[in-house]
């Protein structure tokens, strides 16, 4: 009976991970409420177990793994969120460094880097050159 217990103790955290989950990205920055309130629909469910199904029991144990499920949707959101700040501040620090390389202009004599295989001296266009002062 008590593989029994640890399997259902392990499905309602997986259970409720979800809910935490959708639960923090629906509430931004008050992401801490989803636990708040899984806790509170697993309490609900259990005391609707108790209430209604004679056949089934209700658990303390159920409403902490329920819990622990609906705390970790709120890290795992948090976590989601760090790595698309990081990424997108690492592209847009990518961009930029790529649109100051390709618009700056080169002193004389310095090689400029090439753009798309044709370095930036070819890719502007040419000016023509004054004609000669008459002697």
């Amino acid at each position: 009976m008590g593989e029994l217990r640890l399997i259902d103790f392990v499905a309602n955290i997986g259970f409720f991970v979800p809910i935490g989950l959708i639960a923090a990205l629906l509430l931004g920055r008050m992401r801490w409420l989803a636990i708040l309130l899984g806790a509170a629909l697993s309490g609900a469910l259990e005391l609707g177990q108790a209430l209604f199904l004679p056949e089934r029991y209700a658990s303390w144990s159920d409403v902490l793994a329920s819990a622990i499920g609906a705390a970790l949707g709120p890290l795992i959101a948090g976590a989601i969120a760090a790595v698309r700040r990081r990424t997108r501040g690492a592209a847009r620090h990518r961009q930029a460094a790529s649109v100051m390389t390709c618009t700056r202009r080169q002193p004389a004599g310095v090689s400029s880097p090439r753009v798309g295989g044709v370095s930036s001296r070819q890719a502007e266009p040419r000016r023509p050159t004054p004609p000669a002062a008459p002697r």
